[in-house]
């Protein structure tokens, strides 16, 4: 869409934008939309009935056959051939159950030839594939009446020739049931209901999802279940199966809500052999309280800033299913996320796997959209925290990627998202990354281009995401892009792209991204930023240093090239160099700036998501007695000569030898700490509450900050009275 002038218009995430390039061979598009968004549309986005909050599921819909039934979603790997299939035989696989049953599946597979699944299609009792001789396992599944579920197997059966299998529902009779309590014990459920569908025990939870898995070592996921949490009386077993080895394992992932706090816990049952019920250990949750700071462009808006999460359950490092979940009804006052983690890593070396990834979200934007007359829904824009695991031993956050399926973090020849171990040097703790606000930094722009063949013209894709310093992708910033093109030379052509919702420690920033593409060379797509950190000496994740020697800069990028995968929607990115330079000046100055020294670390380059790794001290910025933030601009150049300049404006900040904590008035508004709370002798007056090396830690309204989940320390609070008047006073939490 143009204007009158013909320059293209930034409006709907949902349109792609042609730009003016009368005289190229090739045909430009600006895509406003987030990788996210874009590989869960094309990969199969599915509503959770069983959650009464909006939910998402997301998968790679090409590699997985879905099957909804009640308040469940049965997932299965897709049939996939990994031998030639010259010397078939045909196997015919029989359901057996009574009419209080109702039969799902059955598949049959093995690691070289692979899965092959069949849903069951009344009133067929028998499936006949066709499979290569071979080895295998097999199983049918079937749910009761009182949505009871029953898994049936047979384990390394040799197939020499035609054969027939029945696997009988009789034969599961070993149960397993997984509860969950929250953090003082209490159990968390949904309402039981009694065989007349009336409420027998009311729920103590207000939400509940599960994603589960069978787990065949040296094969991986055979089988996965979502949903549940409405249970029937006398019928409250998850799942009974028939005897197995210990080549298989049960996991879960599992999220219970009450009111805007979510408990999060993973589940893992080695032993299939003997029925047991689980319950997770009160004792192992951390709390884990995230930050958010509103953009300038919707800080006004409360009801656009609500909570909600996204959790992952991760197989050999491959998010399987991802869930997306928020709480319309409920905008958060304090943009604060409130999680109970029990998700420990698994163990180094332990056979396929099993972790739960969690990512706190803060919905940034909010726009009603209608579909069809009297159909208005809210569509939320999100910002989304760094995926995180942990239990009362820490948190770790694992950088692998904003993408949750498939992109610049799908290995070569994939079309999934590789989402842990995550890079080495990016990934961080809650030990080297203390106080955490995200959407509190200027981010970077991690471009990503496609392009496709179009009636005989290259059309190539411009896809812009904004990440921030911890990983946070900012999901809503494409609606504020500003966009420019110009026709440098016949061959040359540049696009600008700023973002102007930012903004510092009260200062007003952007960042500027500007393309320069090469026409006449056979690559003609510029490199890219992937991440940019800052550190201190110690490897501590900060932007804000006492003096410049403190600082170091860390950088992924590359000159990244989009692979399609046939029968796909989407591809892949290999990565090849590109040359860098860095510089920095005093913020809202104009360059040239002091140029840093850059140093590549082979030892760090990591695919997929991030490729080559550059390193740069801080050191040449002069030091300074007053607080300064400083600007960067980031240049990548590819051996064709396309490029990409990205301005960071503020970047970070050398906070002065006269900075920091000085002697103290003590405001005649008064404060006094107890029970987790600052609060003020003046209930009007607003706190704003600083660490030692000046960062904004909170600021309140009404009188009182909540201190729980804040690391311990000191701090001055500022306290500005109704009618202006501003004094400090030092505290230690």
């Amino acid at each position: 869409m143009q204007d009158k002038k013909g320059k293209p218009q930034l409006k709907d995430k949902k349109q792609i934008f042609p730009l003016n390039t009368t005289t190229m061979n090739r045909f430009f598009t600006l895509i406003i939309a987030i990788a996210v968004d874009a590989s869960a549309m094309a990969n199969g986005t599915l509503p959770n009935s069983s959650s009464p909050n909006p939910t998402k599921l997301v998968l790679n819909a090409q590699k997985h056959d879905t099957h909804k039934y009640g308040n469940f979603t049965f997932i299965t790997p897709l049939t996939r051939a990994k031998q030639a299939a010259n010397d078939c035989v045909k196997v015919t696989l029989n359901y057996e159950c009574s009419s209080s049953f109702v039969p799902i599946g059955l598949s049959i597979y093995n690691p070289e030839a692979g899965m092959f699944h069949s849903n069951y299609e009344s009133p067929n009792k028998s499936i006949t594939q066709s499979v290569p001789k071979g080895t295998y396992d097999m199983f049918a599944s079937y749910m009761s009446h009182w949505s009871e579920l029953y898994y049936v197997f047979r384990e390394q059966v040799e197939i020499k020739g035609d054969t027939t299998i029945t696997l009988s529902q009789a034969e599961a009779t070993i149960p397993f049931s997984i509860k969950t309590v929250d953090h003082t014990g209490k159990a968390l459920h949904m309402p039981v209901y009694n065989t007349s569908y009336q409420i027998v025990e009311p729920g103590t939870a207000d939400d509940f999802s599960s994603l589960s898995f069978f787990i065949l070592e040296g094969f991986g996921n055979v089988a996965s279940i979502i949903g549940g949490g409405y249970k029937y009386q006398g019928h409250e077993t998850d799942f009974y199966i028939n005897k197995l080895s210990n080549r298989y394992k049960i996991c879960e992932s599992r999220v219970v809500s009450v009111g805007d706090v979510f408990w999060f816990n993973k589940y893992v049952i080695n032993d299939l052999s003997t029925g047991k019920t689980i319950t997770n250990d009160p004792s192992r949750f951390i709390k884990y309280d995230q930050k958010f700071a509103v953009s300038p462009k919707w800080k006004d808006n409360s009801d656009f800033h609500v909570p909600g999460y996204y959790m992952a359950g991760v197989i050999d490092g491959e998010a399987v299913i991802g869930q997306r979940s928020y709480i319309p009804f409920m905008p958060s006052t304090d943009y604060t996320t409130k999680f109970y983690l029990d998700t420990p890593k698994d163990g180094d070396g332990t056979s396929n796997p099993f972790n739960v990834l969690v990512k706190p979200l803060m919905s940034e934007y909010m726009v009603k959209e209608s579909y069809s007359p009297g159909d208005t829904i809210k569509n939320f824009y999100f910002t989304c925290g760094q995926q995180v695991m942990g239990d009362k031993n820490g948190l770790y956050y694992v950088t692998a990627g904003y993408e949750e399926d498939g992109g610049f973090n799908s290995p070569q020849g994939m079309v999934r998202s590789q989402v842990y171990p995550g890079h080495p040097a990016l990934s961080f703790t809650d030990k080297t990354a203390a106080n955490i606000v995200y959407g509190e930094s200027c981010p970077v722009n991690s471009v990503r281009f496609t392009s496709e063949n179009v009636d005989g013209q290259e059309q190539i894709s411009i896809i812009p995401n904004y990440v921030g310093r911890y990983g946070e992708l900012r999901d809503a910033d494409y609606h504020v892009v500003e966009q420019q093109e110009q026709q440098v030379t016949d061959n040359i052509y540049s696009i600008i792209l700023t973002n102007k919702n930012v903004n510092v420690d009260g200062l007003d920033g952007m960042n500027k991204t500007q393309l320069v593409m090469i026409e006449n060379k056979p690559d003609h797509v510029p490199p890219t930023l992937q991440m940019l950190q800052f550190k201190d000496k110690q490897g501590n994740v900060t932007d804000r240093f006492k003096e410049a020697r403190d600082g170091v800069v860390e950088i992924a990028g590359g000159d990244f090239t989009y692979n399609p995968v046939p029968e796909s929607y989407t591809g892949y990115f290999t990565c090849t160099p590109a040359e860098i330079q860095v510089s920095c000046y005093q913020h809202g100055a104009t360059g040239p700036g002091m140029l840093l020294t850059v140093e590549e670390v082979p030892a760090l380059y990591f695919m997929p998501g991030f490729g080559h790794f550059f390193r740069a001290s801080l050191e040449p910025v002069p030091d300074t007695s007053q607080k300064q933030w400083y600007d960067m601009e980031i240049t990548l150049t590819d051996p064709s000569g396309n490029k990409q300049t990205q301005t960071i404006s503020p970047a970070f900040c050398i906070i002065g030898t006269e900075s920091g904590i000085t002697s103290t008035t003590v405001s005649t508004a008064g404060v006094t700490i107890e029970n987790g709370k600052i609060t003020s002798q003046d209930r009007h007056a607003m706190l704003q509450l600083y660490s030692i090396d000046g960062r904004l830690a909170a600021q309140s309204r009404n009188g009182e900050i909540l201190t729980d989940g804040m690391t311990h320390g000191v701090y001055v609070v500022k306290i500005i009275d109704t009618a202006g008047n501003c004094q400090s006073q030092k505290v230690m939490l």
